[in-house]
């Protein structure tokens, strides 16, 4: 039967204000979706900074909402000292025209980086995973690693490589190790994703775990975005679009529209 959770993000570089997640759990949220920027937490291979993510949880849980921990943005170190994933850099597209989206988006070519998206170490994901874990594992209620794979603005791999290819490299080089890195403290950690917004990518993720007999996600996510009129679109998307490429790969698990 399905029921809807309240919740909100917190994507911002700021630490999240305490009263602010206080008036969220007043106002009925449950939970809080938190960015965490891993490429600020371990700047550098021998240096952790806990400091933001310490007070954005404690902030979350001091107002008696979950957390929902979103992996997102590969520091240099572990993606071959490229600049790729680094936190909203958009290098890798740009509007055609500014003032008129309709006129499509064009792909930076030039870039190397863009062309070429350097690999993530998967080792350097799973030790951080473990760090996480260790650190916030009581107060963590879902995992999820990175965010709308069929974007180039987080995962470039997606306009370089062929779909199949990019997508096998997000679960490689990121999802797979994190997942292994969180559960190798925490084992009953409760992991979701692939947080699809389109373009095959949700059917994709989903065909490859299956073909690999691997259970990634406790729930599947997707983001149905309107494109149009709210929320019709948004429901024409999620029954036409998005439920028909789960129904497969679903074997009872919940499903998360946001």
């Amino acid at each position: 039967m399905p029921h809807i959770l309240f919740g909100s993000s917190w994507e911002s570089f700021a630490a999240a204000p305490r009263d602010g997640m206080q008036k969220l759990a007043g106002m009925g949220f449950s939970f809080v979706r938190l960015w965490v920027f891993w490429d600020s937490t371990h700047p550098a291979a021998n240096l952790l900074d806990w400091s933001k993510v310490d007070a954005d949880v404690a902030a979350i849980r001091g107002a008696g909402m979950k957390v929902f921990a979103n992996l997102l943005w590969a520091p240099p170190h572990a993606a071959g000292g490229k600049k790729t994933y680094l936190p909203y850099t958009r290098g890798c597209s740009a509007w055609n025209d500014p003032l008129d989206g309709s006129k499509g988006i064009r792909f930076a070519s030039e870039h190397d980086f863009c062309t070429t998206p350097a690999h993530i170490d998967p080792d350097v994901v799973r030790t951080f995973g473990a760090a996480l874990a260790t650190r916030h594992g009581d107060d963590i209620s879902w995992y999820a690693a990175w965010n709308e794979p069929g974007g180039d603005l987080y995962w470039p791999a997606i306009r370089s490589d062929t779909r199949q290819v990019a997508i096998a490299r997000l679960l490689d080089e990121v999802t797979i190790p994190f997942t292994e890195g969180v559960r190798s403290v925490v084992p009953g950690a409760q992991f979701v994703g692939p947080e699809a917004d389109g373009d095959g990518v949700l059917d994709e993720a989903l065909k490859q775990e299956a073909d690999r007999g691997l259970k990634l996600f406790d729930a599947i996510t997707f983001h149905p975005y309107s494109w149009g009129t709210f929320p019709d679109d948004s429901f024409k998307r999620i029954e036409n679009e998005f439920m028909p490429a789960i129904a497969p790969h679903r074997h009872g698990r919940p499903v998360w529209y946001s």
